[in-house]
C-alpha cells in the first residue's frame, strides 16, 4: 500500500494528468497484448505444484512465452500503426515493448510455485522485494526524466528484471523449479481456463481505451488515478483469496460448500470498519497530498466500497477448482458481455462515471452468477 502511495504522489507532481492519462493508455494496449501468454496458467502451475509435479513450472513458463510471441505481434501492428499516423512517441514505445511482452507476466509464475508449496510468509517477503525494485526504479525514472514514455518502458523493464532475479534465487533455493514431475493434465486446464478467459480480459483493457477516445486524456487520468490507489487493495484481497486455491484443490465438493458461506460473512465483517474509515478520510489525503486529481475523490469512494465484496470470490475459486466447465464457460461469456454493453452505453451517457457504474454491475453480477452455480456443484 505503501509503494502505492509514493508511486501516486511521483505520478501526481511530476507529470500533468494528460500525460499520466497517456501512460496509462499504453499501459492497456500492453496488457491487452499480454493477454496472448495465457494468464490463468498460475491456477494449472499452483494444483500441480501441491500435488508435488513441479515439472509443470517449465512447461507453463514455455506454453506462455511462445503463446506470448502473438502479443508481440499485435504491439508491433500497433507501433507501426502509431508510426504512420506521424505519432513517433506511442509508436516507438510500442516497438520496443512489443519485445518484452512474451516474458513481462510469465516471469512472475514463480508466485504460482510457492503458492502450491504453501510458502506464503516467503511470497509475501519476495512480493515486497520487487515491488520496492519495480516502484523506485518508476520514480526514479519519472523524477529524472518526467518522461511518460521512456518512464514505462523503465516500468516495464524493472519488472521483468526483478522477477528473473527472484526466480534464479528460487531455482537455487529449491532445485526443482524446472524438473520434476509433469501434469499434463493440469497443463490442459490451464490452457482450457485461459483461453476462456481471454474474452473476460480484453473486455477489462477497454475499460481505459474506451475513456481515452470518448472523454479525452484528462478524464481518463482522473479515473485511472483513483484506480490505481485502490487496485493495491484489489490485489491483496485477490492474493488472500488465493491462498485458497491449494487448499480448494484437494478437498472434496462437500468440504468446500460448507465453509464458503461463513467465511465469506466473516470476511465483509472484518472489511467494514477498514473500508468506512477509507471512506471517510480519502478527502483529506487527497487534498493534501494530491490537489491536481480532486475530481477523483468520489471514484476512490465508491470503488473501495466495492472492496466490501472481496470475499465472495470464494465462490468462483470454488468453482473453477471442482473444474466444472459448463458454468465457468458461461460465467466467461456473460459477463464480459454484460460488461460491454454496461461499459459503452454507460460512458456515451455518464462519461468517467458510466465505468464506475459498470464496475458495480460487474461485482454485482458475478456474485449473483457465482453464487446460482456455486449452489449447484
Amino acid at each position: 500500500m505503501l509503494f502505492a502511495f509514493a508511486s501516486a504522489y511521483a505520478f501526481a507532481n511530476y507529470i500533468d494528468p494528460e500525460q499520466y492519462g497517456a501512460y496509462k493508455y499504453m499501459l492497456s494496449i500492453f496488457g491487452i497484448a499480454s493477454i496472448a501468454t495465457l494468464l490463468y496458467m498460475s491456477t494449472a502451475i499452483t494444483e500441480g505444484v501441491s500435488q508435488n509435479k513441479t515439472g509443470i513450472f517449465k512447461d507453463a513458463l514455455m506454453v506462455r512465452f511462445k503463446w506470448g510471441l502473438f502479443g508481440s505481434l499485435f504491439l508491433a501492428i500497433t507501433g507501426i500503426y502509431y508510426l504512420s499516423q506521424s505519432n513517433t512517441e506511442f509508436g516507438i514505445t510500442f516497438l520496443l515493448l512489443a519485445l518484452v511482452v512474451p516474458f513481462h507476466s510469465p516471469l512472475t509464475e514463480w508466485t504460482s510455485y510457492l503458492a502450491g508449496k504453501k510458502k506464503f510468509y516467503l511470497t509475501a517477503k519476495l512480493n515486497i522485494i520487487t515491488t520496492i525494485t519495480i516502484v523506485s526504479s518508476t520514480i526514479f525514472s519519472l523524477i529524472l526524466f518526467q518522461n511518460t514514455y521512456l518512464t514505462l518502458t523503465i516500468f516495464i523493464l524493472s519488472h521483468i528484471l526483478s522477477h528473473v532475479g527472484v526466480t534464479r534465487w528460487i531455482q537455487n533455493t529449491f532445485g526443482d523449479l524446472f524438473i520434476g514431475i509433469r501434469a499434463p493434465e493440469s497443463l490442459q486446464f490451464g490452457k482450457k481456463l485461459s483461453f476462456t478467459k481471454v474474452y473476460g480480459n480484453l473486455t477489462r483493457q477497454l475499460d481505459t481505451i474506451v475513456l481515452w477516445h470518448f472523454t479525452g486524456p484528462a478524464a481518463l487520468a482522473y479515473y485511472a488515478f483513483a484506480d490505481s490507489l485502490t487496485k493495491p487493495f484489489n490485489l491483496l484481497s485477490k492474493s488472500i483469496v488465493k491462498l485458497a486455491e491449494p487448499v480448494y484443490f484437494n478437498k472434496t465438493t462437500p468440504e468446500i460448500k460448507s465453509g464458503v458461506t461463513k467465511k465469506i460473512f466473516i470476511g465483509i465483517f472484518v472489511l467494514i470498519p477498514f473500508v468506512l474509515l477509507l471512506v471517510i478520510t480519502v478527502q483529506f489525503i487527497f487534498e493534501f497530498f494530491f490537489p491536481q486529481y480532486l475530481e477523483s475523490i468520489a471514484y476512490v469512494q465508491v470503488l473501495v466500497l466495492l472492496l466490501l465484496l472481496a470475499p465472495t470470490k470464494l465462490l468462483s475459486v470454488g468453482l473453477y477448482t471442482r473444474k466444472n466447465k459448463a458454468p465457468t464457460y458461461i460465467i466467461n461469456i456473460v459477463s464480459p458481455t454484460i460488461h460491454l454493453i454496461s461499459l459503452f452505453s454507460l460512458v456515451l451517457l455518464y462519461g468517467v462515471w458510466g465505468v464506475v457504474l459498470t464496475r458495480v454491475v460487474d461485482q454485482f453480477w458475478g456474485i449473483a452468477a457465482s453464487y446460482y452455480y456455486f449452489r449447484k456443484i
